[in-house]
């Protein structure tokens, strides 16, 4: 099996579970070709600001193994999805120009780990 992307209104009901919140197009992509060749297998779900299912990505905040922010723009998340991040318990890494990570795919390779199994 191999990794699955979602975006609203879809959503992975099982498994580990990863969120990504105001990812660049091209960061998207780069992590595509990067999950074509990775033996692990992930549920991502995909979010920007500019979207307007706001309230889809607040649930997941909640329910999901790990959330990833690009840190340069989470300024811009919605209110409630800010919200959701205060109180959660989930996994919260940010990364980019910000932060001690770097990019996208660093982050897929070095801190997080695969899901076992996918339906």
């Amino acid at each position: 099996m191999s990794s699955l992307l979602y975006t609203p209104p879809d959503r992975a009901l099982e498994g580990q579970n990863i969120l990504i919140l105001n990812a660049l197009d091209s960061e998207i992509e780069s992590l595509c070709l990067y999950l074509q060749n990775s033996k692990a297998n992930y549920n991502v779900h995909c979010y920007h600001s500019h979207m307007t299912q706001h309230r889809w990505a607040a649930d997941l905040v909640l329910s999901v193994a790990t959330v990833l922010i690009k840190d340069i723009y989470e300024v811009f998340l919605d209110r409630s999805i800010k919200e959701n991040l205060a109180i959660t318990t989930t996994t919260i890494i940010r990364y980019g120009s910000y932060s001690q990570v770097g990019d996208l795919e660093t982050v897929f390779r070095n801190f997080i780990k695969p899901v076992d199994n996918m339906i």
